[in-house]
């Protein structure tokens, strides 16, 4: 009875404002309930894109395996191929070590993964030289490739045990490193690949190194896919797997 005693005017804008707070509070809870199943729908997605990637990891890992007993088993044992099957169980322990990761959780074997990515850049440039630039070999560089690699790869190696260690490579700086000091020697790498298919005459040695420069740019992909997933970026996966096509 007492609102009725108010004037019109007063009881309309009474109403009208507490139509405003009720409308108000129903888009904030539609909003919520929005945002929440946005937040469900991404979750979902980041889940299956990750449990994709793993499984292509053991793809990769089972046809690097597979590249390596065929080049022990029928070729000679000539340093090509004995860097070549290098490169596979580098690949390996790479896609294997991110394959385990995603799967259980356990820092240790992304640890382990960086091994095998840490050494990858190196032996990748010793490949090509030996390759293709077989009767003058850069020593010199592929020396400071190794090192710089094997640097990198050996700080994750005892990550494994010294906290101090863990940290940095757990840091931006790890991730920093590896495409200031490596990346140089995949850029060259691909530069080498490209200048000799222009001047190869022969198409089988132009569809050979074809395939060596797609197996580059595929293992180039995968690594910068790893760095920004450690890095936090929100970016989709480019792509999930290292599989060398020689």
């Amino acid at each position: 009875m007492l609102a009725f005693s108010y004037p019109f005017h007063q009881r309309l804008a009474y109403g009208q404002k507490i139509k405003r707070i009720l409308f108000s509070r129903r888009k904030r809870d539609f909003a919520s309930i929005s945002e929440l199943s946005q937040g469900i729908l991404c979750n979902a997605m980041n889940q299956t894109i990750l449990t994709i990637d793993a499984y292509l990891a053991l793809f990769a890992v089972l046809i690097n395996l597979v590249f390596a007993i065929l080049i022990l088993a029928r070729t000679s044992r000539a340093a090509l191929y004995i860097i070549f099957v290098f490169v596979c169980l580098s690949n390996m322990f790479w896609n294997f070590g991110d394959a385990i990761t995603l799967f259980s959780g356990n820092r240790f074997w992304f640890y382990l993964s960086l091994i095998g990515s840490g050494m990858l850049p190196a032996l990748m440039f010793h490949f090509v030289n030996v390759l293709v630039l077989a009767q003058r070999r850069r020593a010199n560089w592929i020396l400071t490739a190794y090192t710089l690699a094997g640097f990198l790869a050996f700080s994750s190696l005892l990550a494994l045990f010294h906290p101090g260690i863990r940290a940095f490579v757990d840091s931006v700086y790890w991730n920093i490193l590896y495409l200031i000091l490596l990346g140089p020697f995949i850029f060259a790498g691909m530069v080498i690949l490209i200048a000799a298919f222009n001047q190869t005459k022969s198409e089988e040695g132009k569809s050979r190194l074809r395939y060596i420069l797609i197996a580059t740019i595929i293992a180039v992909m995968t690594g910068l896919t790893d760095l920004v997933q450690s890095l936090k970026i929100p970016l989709a996966i480019w792509v999930v797997s290292s599989i060398p096509l020689f």
